[in-house]
């Protein structure tokens, strides 16, 4: 196999920078088929690096890029993000015989009206976005149940051509520390602000406010979402950290929690999200409260690597209250899932489902 890993398939930043998803999505996985194949794997910023307008790629532009292209089995990425370049991009596969494929890791046909995406993209771009996914030849995406909803979308594609590649976390790149939180007990969140209605509309945000009331030992620490005016002001701490992945998982190591929880609304939007907040959390030995929904009701084991509730008040109230008050639970479920992520989710030990999913499209 030669591959080509793009970040940024619309245009290349002028920082070189990849988004941390890319990171996630791509840049981790080849990395793994780099250490433990022998394919030929290339990376590039952008498919189009020199190119910012449609008048910019000339026809001495658009050969240069097919005979490049030509040397590729497949072109791997995320999303497009530039209408004309999407348009570059398929004439380029269709001339080069090299197989493009666009990696979509949500549910762009059903995002939550609270999603800043509605806010920073639909205008210009959300619409567009979803004729891609509908229109691109290939597609790689985190879970089976996601898969299933780009594949009723894409009804002139042969379903095969949508094919999932689980997120796994890197062991390498984070790296749990030793802390001691004394007598306080500190309850933790990462998120983008995407996740406000997960927040408020499942029950979560007032158990949360009433257990710290009633336990003056209990903190809560936010990364990525600040939480509003209701919590202690003393005892609540929104984490600042760089920009960037590493800046991210460098943070992420650094975490004190003793609880996490993972709420999520029951929506077609999130249960196609995947656990990779469960992954994070768990391969720092930090247990987790997650709704049961979606991924986490998929894959957590209830009792014994997390904890799995309803979207009720009641529900969070009373696992919020059991793990305050019950340390060697804490400690019991948090090895647990750890050495579980470790052993099934890990891309150390299964990179192989990256070389699967790609050679499938390849066979194809």
């Amino acid at each position: 196999m030669n591959l080509l890993a793009s970040y940024n398939l619309t245009e290349a930043r002028k920082d070189k920078t990849t988004s941390p998803v890319e990171v996630w999505r791509i840049q981790r996985p080849i990395e793994a088929l780099r250490k433990n194949l022998n394919w030929t794997i290339d990376e590039s910023v952008g498919i189009f690096p020199e190119v910012k307008k449609a008048k910019d790629v000339t026809e001495k532009e658009m050969q240069k890029r097919i005979d490049y292209f030509k040397k590729y089995n497949m072109v791997w990425g995320s999303y497009y993000t530039n209408p004309f370049i999407h348009t570059f991009t398929m004439i380029a596969q269709e001339k080069s015989k090299t197989k493009f494929v666009m990696d979509v890791d949500d549910n762009v046909f059903d995002i939550d009206p609270l999603n800043p995406i509605h806010v920073s993209v639909e205008k210009k771009y959300l619409e567009f976005l979803k004729g891609i996914v509908i229109d691109a030849k290939y597609i790689t995406t985190t879970t089976e149940h996601l898969a299933n909803i780009l594949r009723e979308h894409r009804t002139y594609r042969d379903p095969e051509s949508v094919v999932v590649i689980p997120n796994m976390i890197s062991t390498d790149v984070y790296k749990p520390g030793e802390f001691d939180n004394d007598d306080k007990i500190v309850i933790g969140y990462a998120g983008g602000a995407s996740h406000y209605g997960d927040l408020h509309n499942t029950g979560l945000y007032d158990a949360l406010v009433k257990i710290m009331h009633e336990h003056k030992n209990v903190y809560v620490k936010s990364i990525g979402m600040f939480f509003d005016k209701y919590l202690p002001k003393s005892r609540y701490e929104f984490v600042y950290g760089e920009r960037g992945a590493d800046a991210w998982y460098k943070l992420y190591s650094k975490l004190n929690f003793d609880i996490a929880f993972a709420p999520l609304e029951d929506t077609t939007f999130t249960r196609c999200k995947s656990n990779i907040k469960w992954q994070e959390y768990s391969l720092m030995g930090i247990p987790t409260v997650a709704s049961k929904v979606g991924p986490y009701a998929d894959t957590i084991k209830h009792g014994s690597d997390g904890y799995l509730v309803e979207n009720t008040y009641e529900a969070w109230y009373n696992a919020l209250k059991l793990f305050v008050t019950n340390a060697t639970l804490r400690k019991k479920i948090g090895n647990k899932a750890k050495e579980r992520v470790i052993n099934e989710f890990s891309i150390e030990k299964n990179w192989q489902k990256i070389q699967e999913g790609l050679e499938s499209i390849k066979n194809i």
